[in-house]
Order: C-alpha cells, then structure tokens, then sequence
C-alpha cells in the first residue's frame, strides 16, 4: 500500500467506553446502585418530600418497557415472514417444538407440584390471606381458545398487541409467501424478489431499532428496582418468603431440566448457553416481563449462543409464546 493510500483510507472509529462494557455487567450494576438509592430513599418509608422523586424514577423504565413491548409485535411479523421466506426449515423442525412444548410444560407442571408438596411454603409464617376470596371454574373450552387465536382483522393483533393473533398472521402469510417463492423458481420468474426484499430491509430495521432501545434496558432496570425498594423495602420479601424460597428452588430445577436437554439435545454447550442468555435471563428477572425480554432474547440467541435465524425465531419468537413454564410451574 502506498504512502497516499495509508494517508486516505477510513479510520474506524471508536466505539464510546460504555458500548464496550458487556451489558450483564451493565445491568448488574444498575440492580447495585438501584438497591443503594432504594435504601437510601427510604426503603418502605419515604419521605413524602422525595414522592415526586421516586416516582420520576420510573419514567425511564416505563419508556423502555413500553418501547420493547411495542417493538415485539413487528419483531415477530416480520422475522417469521422473513425466517420462511429466506430459510430452508427441516420438515421436523414443528414436530420437534411441538414435543419440546409439550414435555417442557409437562416437567413445569411437576416440578412446581413436588417442591409445593416438598416444602409447604405456605405454613412457614402467617400469610395474610382474604376470605372472601372466591374461585370460580373454569372449563376448558378448546374451541374458544382457537377461535380467539383468529383475528377479527389482520392489523388489530398489531394495535392490541396480541402475540397469538399475531403468530397466526405471520405464519400463514409466510407460508404462503414460501409457496408462491417455491412456484415462481420453478417457472424461472423472480416477481417474489421485491416482496422479500422489503421483508428483508423491514427485519433490518426493527432489529437496528430494537438494539437502540436494548442499549437503555440498564436505566430500565434501575428505574424499576429502585422505585419498589424505595416505596416497599424489604417488606414484601420477608413477608413472601417462603413462597420466593419455593419459586426460586423450582426454576433451578426446571433450568437444570433446560440444561439437560441443551446438552444431549443440541450442539451448543450448556455454559456457552448460560454465559450467552445471561442478558436476556437478567432482563426477565429484573422487568419481569415476557414481552420486554423476548426481543432481547432473539436477539442473544443469535449474537451470543450462535443459533440460526431459524431456530431462533421459532424458539424465541413463536415457542415461547405457546410455552409459558413459569405459569404452568
């Protein structure tokens, strides 16, 4: 290379110090300084002259949670219309979620029953409970279950944010865009190149998007756990106890049930899928929420454990949705 040449050519530029920290350690930080304000305001008995400050706390997690509530429902129309478009996806990938869904709710179910019958949390202390409480039955309707997994309109799951609807939507339009892509090759025509191309460009944007709002999660994290340290302390903790004890003992046995299939199920190995989730697993303990830690774990799922935009979108975005454990645990 020449003088002239080393002279012109681009310098990369440097990301800024706080993008190179890895964003656990970002989060666990923010969950450090989130309990030190949280005790430090009060920890359950403010002062009513910090009101207005702690309840300003929570504006910047409320702005991200809504943010990645809002951008979970795009995040799944356009990845599967993309994942069917552009992937070649086995035969028995849905047979095999299919089963991985129903054993893993099966193992959920019975793990939370033994450690409930194990420990009996609920005679550790007394609990206030209400007696006026009362339980109405349930049947199991399998027909109004699919009749509202069928939306009224196509851009209402959109505006209600309902994920099933949304599945639907995604799944028979990119089969039937798969199809018509299949068709056109054989007939050597190309019409379809436009439509997923859009797709394409669409996928790019949501996620360019959602990293933007994912670089905020830590501010979320600390807006959240502050402000419910600071108005309740450590009440809430102590009086649930027991129960926390229980929840806590049964998703490590239902992650070590995780860990199991990981390992003799799959090629990743289990410490790269603990060290790789360890954003997403964060976010959901901290928000507790599903919607905000789905986008951030396709997201992971991708960059850190190193599966496929297949095998991610069909986990993370349409599995986990027909797959809640921790309900059913």
């Amino acid at each position: 290379m020449s003088q002239t040449e080393s002279n012109t050519s681009p310098k990369t530029k440097a990301s800024p110090w706080w993008q190179r920290i890895p964003l656990t350690l970002q989060i666990v930080i923010a969950l450090v300084a989130a309990v030190s304000v949280g005790i430090a305001l009060g920890a359950g008995n403010p002062n009513p002259s910090n009101a207005l400050l702690i309840n300003n706390l929570a504006i910047p997690a409320e702005l991200v949670l809504k943010a990645l509530r809002a951008l979970a429902t795009p995040l799944i129309l356009v990845a599967v219309l993309h994942t069917l478009m552009t992937t070649n996806i086995p035969g028995t990938a849905g047979r095999r979620l299919a089963v991985l869904l129903l054993t893993n709710t099966t193992v959920a179910i019975l793990v939370g029953l033994f450690v409930a019958n194990v420990l009996h949390p609920g005679t550790w202390g007394n609990v206030a409970t209400s007696t006026s409480t009362q339980i109405t039955p349930q049947n199991l309707d399998p027909w109004g279950i699919l009749k509202d997994a069928v939306p009224e309109s196509v851009l209402k799951p959109l505006v209600d944010n309902n994920v099933i609807q949304l599945i639907v939507i995604a799944l028979s339009f990119g089969i039937v865009l798969r199809g018509l892509k299949s068709e056109q090759i054989v007939q050597g025509k190309n019409g379809y190149q436009p439509i997923e191309d859009v797709i394409g460009i669409l996928f790019e944007a949501v996620v360019r998007v959602l990293n933007w709002v994912i670089a905020l999660v830590p501010f979320a994290v600390f807006g959240i756990v502050a402000k419910t340290l600071a108005m309740q302390g450590f009440t809430p903790f102590k009086s649930l106890g027991a129960f926390i004890v229980a929840v806590l003992l049964a998703l490590v046995l239902q992650a070590c049930y995780y860990l199991i299939r990981v390992k003799f199920g799959s090629w990743v190995h289990p410490l790269k899928f603990l060290a790789g989730g360890s954003d997403a697993f964060l976010t959901a303990f901290s928000t507790s929420s599903s919607a905000a830690a789905m986008p951030i774990t396709f997201e992971v799922l991708q960059t850190k454990v190193g599966l496929r935009e297949s095998s991610a979108a069909l986990g993370a975005l349409v599995g986990a949705n027909f797959n809640n454990d921790g309900t059913a645990l």
